[in-house]
């Protein structure tokens, strides 16, 4: 048989719909035009695969058959589109991504490293700062994605669309010989008697609750202190911060994993609802860059393989359980 794709994807449009008429709105087609592509293809399948009646069509046995080897033929003429016109197109393009969260760093760059890999003539240019900071450019097309706390973004909103990545835990921290040191599972008031470092602003729910417990500390001061005592989008910052000083701060367990296996950073705890959940955030009215696209889909893969890594690093740092602080 001699049959086109585009034949293929007239056929499978009308299935899908049970109508000439609706098929043809979607293709933008005439509803005559899709009926002699239609024709043309039973033609040469030598026996008809719709039965037409007024009340739409059905398939026939052999126009079931043929479709289900047709939707295979179009999916992968599809993918081998992709694959030419997305490395035609990286040949010299240029990724922009902004970073609203420090916590998303480690994915963010593991997905970079493995794109550049194979596709080394991308240029790629990382922003960091605060979701505020980073919408405008975003907005503008400054910015191709942002990686931002998904909780601070809603798929209502007619001019962004959000693609939320996998949800992974989060480890408080503080410098080996700091006063909490051995103290792991202690009452979560406690960390409130020294400065607190966070990674990025905090979502609203999370800081209600995490001002509800800090009024539950012993000490005058403990209560009044400023919380958080630093709010930084970079973990290297955060990474000195503790270091230097008797701060103390969540962090993701994979991106501290050296310094905690050198003996830097002691892990207190891992409560179930420190988390970090973020996502993909792109304006709806452009589409995305070839290199984008690609980008996008190697930091799904990523961020699935770093949340798994932080959940096998806090059963190897809490054998029991998660500690609930």
């Amino acid at each position: 048989m001699n049959v086109e794709l585009r034949q293929l994807k007239h056929a499978v449009a009308v299935a899908e719909h049970g109508s000439f008429s609706r098929a043809a709105l979607e293709l933008h087609l005439s509803q005559s035009a899709l009926s002699r592509s239609v024709q043309a293809l039973e033609r040469e399948v030598g026996t008809p695969i719709f039965l037409r009646s007024a009340d739409g069509v059905t398939m026939t046995d052999v126009g079931r058959d043929l479709l289900r080897h047709g939707n295979t033929m179009l999916q992968m003429a599809a993918e081998l589109d992709v694959q030419i016109v997305r490395n035609r197109s990286l040949q010299a393009d240029r990724l922009r991504v902004g970073i609203a969260t420090s916590t998303a760093e480690g994915a963010v760059c593991d997905a970079a490293a493995e794109m550049l890999r194979e596709h080394p003539m991308v240029a790629v240019e990382f922003r960091s700062g605060f979701r505020t900071d980073m919408l405008p450019p975003l907005r503008s097309g400054e910015l191709d994605v942002l990686v931002a706390d998904s909780t601070l973004f809603t798929n209502d909103d007619p001019e962004l669309e959000l693609l939320p990545l996998e949800e992974h835990p989060l480890v408080i921290l503080v410098r080996r010989g700091h006063p909490l040191d051995g103290a792991a599972g202690a009452d979560l008031p406690r960390i409130f008697e020294f400065p607190i470092v966070a990674p990025g602003r905090l979502r609203p729910e999370l800081l209600t609750s995490l001002l509800q417990t800090q009024s539950l500390a012993l000490a005058p001061q403990a209560r009044q202190r400023a919380m958080p005592a630093v709010m930084t989008n970079s973990t290297a910052a955060a990474e000195m911060l503790l270091l230097q000083t008797d701060a103390v701060g969540a962090l993701a367990p994979s991106g501290a994993e050296k310094l905690v296996a050198s003996g830097q950073l002691v892990p207190l705890g891992a409560p179930a609802w420190l988390t970090s959940p973020f996502g993909v955030i792109r304006t709806r009215a452009r589409a995305l860059s070839p290199s984008a696209r690609v980008f996008r889909e190697r930091l799904f893969a990523a961020q699935s393989l770093r949340a798994a890594a932080d959940r096998r690093l806090l059963g190897k740092w809490f054998p029991a359980a998660r500690v609930s602080a």
